[in-house]
């Protein structure tokens, strides 16, 4: 199997509940492969994909290597994981210092967006509308100097 196969098949295994704030009826994995859809290469999908398995806390690094997902994808998805009590700019830092964080991260929180977009009375996936914008003006700050 190759690792995009495993990435894809780690995926679906958490990715059929319904939307992580339980107000809509885009399951995760349909998230997960639209992000998927707009990546060029394997590391990109294999990301994409993953890209918000750790914050349930059943999987870690450990079983995505175990897996055989390569270690920059692993590294990208940690980098991509929001964690409680994290600091926002080390946070921002780590995604943006990431090509691979930063290419999966800008598809994600445009789908975001999308999706609000679509649904205006769902919730920004638990991120906030607030935090969104915030995570989309970060990422793209460099650019704007």
């Amino acid at each position: 199997m190759s690792y995009l196969d495993a990435a894809m098949s780690l995926a679906a295994s958490v990715g059929y509940e319904r939307d992580r704030n339980g107000m809509g009826d885009d399951p995760s994995i349909r998230h997960a492969l639209r992000v998927m859809l707009s990546m060029t290469n394997e590391e990109q999908m294999a990301a994409a994909l993953l890209h918000d398995i750790f914050e349930g806390g059943e999987f870690d690094r450990d079983l995505l290597l175990e897996n055989e997902i390569p270690e920059c994808v692993v590294n990208a998805v940690e980098r991509m994981t929001w964690r409680p009590g994290m600091d926002w700019e080390g946070f921002v830092e780590g995604i943006r210092s990431d090509p691979l964080a930063n290419t999966v991260m800008r598809v994600d929180v445009q789908d975001h967006f999308d999706m609000l977009v679509s649904d205006p009375l769902k919730a920004a996936d638990g991120m906030g509308i607030e935090r969104l914008e915030l995570l989309w003006s970060s990422l793209y700050e460099s650019e704007a100097a």
